[in-house]
């Protein structure tokens, strides 16, 4: 009796174990199909795109840029916003006759409803596609102690403002033909808060803006979509060292001793090292995921570019912010970029 009853034990534990094994493969055999049918809608895209409008904001140099000469080339009609007038002469003699560059200033009320006005008589009856909120704005990336109320204004201005503003004015348009979409360009740092000054801040900003209009405009079949793109090589980024240095020099010699002469260059150096070791200069991946929250059959409702933040900063950012603090400070000493202390600081 009793070696019948251990048989019977080893054969339930060994079924036991199959069925747990088969299990497993099916829950990775559905996985797996989820996967492969979201990859495999990615390539959708909608019908007639030639016969679409767009309004991109930003249009100068960068990732606007870019994405204003790409659709033009794909039958496009686009409406590129740039702040210099020489920016509209270049993409008028580089593009074809369906690129209509004009003249914004994004943190100008006045400026954009010129600019809607502009888009409205050269729509006629049609309807506007989308609008993508491009122009950006880095801003002193200096400790906060070193800014102004009016540096986290005028980024604030451009960054968050700036969106608002434009996507007040042009939705009317959008409204016409009873679906459209608008497009955001926020960034990591709209879901983590490491880099100091304005920009931050505004990018945050940005992410609850996306979130709110997207809920408000669901029944009007309108979609918003969110970019949040890690280091690329533009203009921005460029901008950080002439910054610090600027507003470096405006400090009497008492707070420069009270952070110490030496820290500008570090902070500096510091700044650049981040910078080298994560920027991308592949600006089209930025373009594609811009392209495909435009065009695509089933488009995301956020789009991370590039590896640094798919691999390291969103997934760094649902962590507590304590265990954020200790990786960033760990990844910053194995990699001989830590972040330099002012001389009044106490190190813990």
């Amino acid at each position: 009796m009793r070696q019948q009853k251990t048989y019977g034990r080893s054969n339930c534990s060994l079924f036991n174990m199959i069925a747990d094994f088969l299990y497993s493969w099916e829950i990775i055999a559905f996985v797996s199909f989820l996967l492969l049918w979201k990859f495999s809608r990615s390539f959708l895209k909608i019908k007639e795109i030639s016969s679409k409008h767009v309004f991109i904001s930003g249009c100068d140099s960068g990732f606007g840029r870019a994405l204003a000469e790409r659709l033009d080339k794909r039958g496009v009609t686009v409406y590129a916003g740039c702040f210099f007038q020489n920016s509209v002469t270049a993409l008028k003699n580089s593009c074809s006759p369906r690129m209509k560059p004009v003249v914004v200033d994004v943190t100008s009320t006045e400026s954009v409803q010129n600019a809607a006005d502009f888009v409205k008589k050269d729509l006629g009856n049609k309807a506007l596609w989308a609008v993508v909120n491009n122009a950006g704005k880095a801003g002193i990336a200096a400790p906060f102690e070193w800014l102004k109320k009016e540096d986290c204004q005028q980024i604030l201005d451009v960054n968050l403002l700036g969106v608002f503003d434009v996507t007040l004015a042009f939705l009317p348009l959008i409204k016409r033909g009873n679906e459209g979409r608008i497009v955001n360009i926020a960034s990591i740092y709209g879901r983590i808060g490491w880099i100091v000054g304005g920009y931050a801040m505004s990018k945050h900003a940005i992410e609850a803006f996306s979130d709110g209009l997207s809920v408000e405009l669901r029944p009007y079949n309108i979609t918003v979509h969110t970019l949040e793109p890690g280091f690329f090589r533009t203009g921005l980024v460029d901008s950080v060292r002439p910054s610090i240095e600027k507003r470096w020099s405006e400090f009497d010699e008492q707070t420069k001793e009270k952070f110490g002469k030496d820290y500008c260059d570090k902070l500096c150096e510091y700044s650049e090292k981040i910078l080298d070791t994560v920027m991308s200069s592949r600006l089209e991946l930025v373009v594609d995921a811009y392209e495909h929250a435009l065009f695509g059959k089933y488009p995301n409702n956020r789009y991370v570019v590039g590896n640094d933040a798919k691999f390291f900063f969103i997934p760094v950012s649902w962590l507590p912010f304590s265990y954020q603090m200790m990786i960033m400070e760990f990844v910053e000493h194995i990699g001989g970029t830590e972040r330099p202390l002012p001389r009044d600081a106490t190190p813990t």
